[in-house]
């Protein structure tokens, strides 16, 4: 029982329920500090739901330093930053309520995540991004927003063969071909992206995330513990770690603490900890 709802618990994104339709943030702004004196950074944004049912939009950073999404029904998102160069700047979870009305991040001129590669390797040195391929990724997160991953996917692919070294499109990539559920090729893209720039956590959860679909638990905990050594405050590897350990009665204690992390920003993995919760309680 307790494996069959870590598979529903763990659909793509952590699929689980949702709010009702009623329920929505008339505007809600990101503040970016911290940019630097005069400093102007091209910083795009997009919000994807997590309960799998596309982004909610995309939004350009103001002369102010404010990114604005308007109409945000309540829910869990994923918040992704992307610069003027196509690269990833930042990614965290969001929780949207009747409360999360402005979100203060503090982002220097020049940032990565910690959940993403912190520094540029050679191959990307060898390989800079063309201009087609940063336009193919624009017009994939468009496509994406509305909802049509056909064509999204289509982009993605195009912009990886303008440039083969554009690790972020081999990345994005993989994320839609595990809500396609095509977990063995959303496994090679995600291989190829760290190839290019180097082991980071989202990519880590990601392979995680894909081989527990295909069974391979094992590798799935593995994974998601390498992108815990790499960032130990990443929610979504801890929820895949937790719900990979709660599948033997064995590691069941274990999970109980990787899942209270994840439940700090994804909605889902409280709901799987209550599980967990009840189970243990019965032993």
């Amino acid at each position: 029982m307790l494996r069959g709802l870590v598979s529903l618990l763990l659909a793509p994104l952590f699929l689980i329920g949702g709010p009702s339709p009623d329920e929505t943030l008339p505007e809600l702004r990101i503040e970016i500090l911290s940019i630097g004196a005069g400093a102007s950074p091209k910083y795009s944004a997009s919000l994807e739901r997590l309960q799998g049912h596309g982004g909610v939009g995309s939004a350009d950073l103001a002369p102010d330093g404010t990114l604005r999404f308007r109409a945000v029904p309540y829910g869990e998102y994923w918040l992704t930053i992307i610069g003027g160069d196509g690269t990833l700047v930042y990614e965290q979870g969001l929780v949207v309520n009747s409360s999360t009305r402005t979100v203060m991040l503090n982002l220097p001129v020049k940032m990565t995540s910690s959940s993403a590669s912190g520094t540029v390797s050679v191959a990307q040195l060898r390989q800079p991004i063309r201009k087609k391929a940063l336009s193919s990724f624009r017009a994939s997160k468009k496509l994406f927003d509305r909802g049509d991953y056909e064509g999204a996917v289509h982009e993605l692919e195009r912009a990886i063969a303008a440039s083969p070294g554009y690790a972020e499109a081999f990345s994005s990539l993989a994320v839609l071909h595990i809500r396609s559920g095509l977990y063995e090729r959303a496994l090679h893209e995600t291989t190829e992206a760290m190839n290019i720039a180097g082991q980071n956590a989202r990519d880590l959860s990601n392979m995680a995330l894909a081989d527990y679909k295909l069974g391979r638990y094992a590798d799935s905990a593995e994974a998601a513990r390498r992108a815990l050594r790499l960032d130990s405050n990443y929610d979504p590897a801890h929820f895949i770690l937790g719900a990979t350990l709660a599948l033997d009665r064995r590691t069941l204690p274990e999970s109980v603490s990787h899942l209270e992390l994840a439940a700090r920003t994804i909605t889902s993995a409280k709901a799987f900890l209550m599980i967990v919760q009840k189970a243990l309680s019965h032993d």
